[in-house]
């Protein structure tokens, strides 16, 4: 479980750049 926190933060910026995109574009 030590590997989780930093595949969650990966994914989490993964999203978040994805919503950014549909934000603006």
């Amino acid at each position: 479980r030590e590997g989780l926190p930093y595949y969650t933060a990966a994914v989490a910026g993964y999203l978040s750049h994805l919503i950014l995109d549909r934000k603006y574009f």
